[in-house]
């Protein structure tokens, strides 16, 4: 079965697509994960994509390496075609120490997740507290994810 193609998003609107739990693909499926992204890439502009959200648990094990290089790996494919940030959840957490990943072309500029040299190393201790403020037409919008 051949995927339809969506119909174009209007001009006066815009799309912000939402990747919850994709802890599943970074450990087992990864050819799953890099297909949605690969859509969503090939769709910034018929869709009028302005932003991607990872809605945590990006990985099923926060210290297993693989699936961090598998999620890097689907991520990857949006940098330069479309803002993306990526929230962290409990999967993401190695058991000792809170890791925060970066937030895409947002904050670490190279728009990707880190690689990961060693999975235990702190990264940016961010944790969700800085809002991304973006312009989409005619009205600034803020994202913050809260943690408690």
């Amino acid at each position: 079965m051949k995927a339809q193609t969506p119909s174009p998003t209007p001009a006066d609107e815009f799309t912000i697509v939402a990747l919850p739990d994709t802890q599943f693909y970074s450990s087992l499926n990864p050819q799953i994960f890099a297909a949605q992204t690969q859509w969503i890439a090939d769709h910034v502009q018929d869709q009028n994509i302005q932003l991607v959200v990872g809605l945590g648990d990006i990985v099923d094990g926060g210290s297993v390496l693989t699936q961090w290089q598998n999620a890097d790996a689907a991520v990857r494919l949006l940098s330069g075609k479309v803002p993306y940030m990526m929230a962290i959840g409990n999967h993401d957490y190695d058991q000792n120490i809170q890791l925060v990943i970066g937030l895409g072309d947002i904050v670490d500029g190279g728009g990707s997740l880190p690689q990961w040299q060693n999975a235990d190393a702190a990264v940016r201790l961010l944790n969700g507290k800085v809002p991304y403020m973006m312009a989409i037409g005619n009205h600034d919008y803020a994202y913050v994810y809260l943690r408690r």
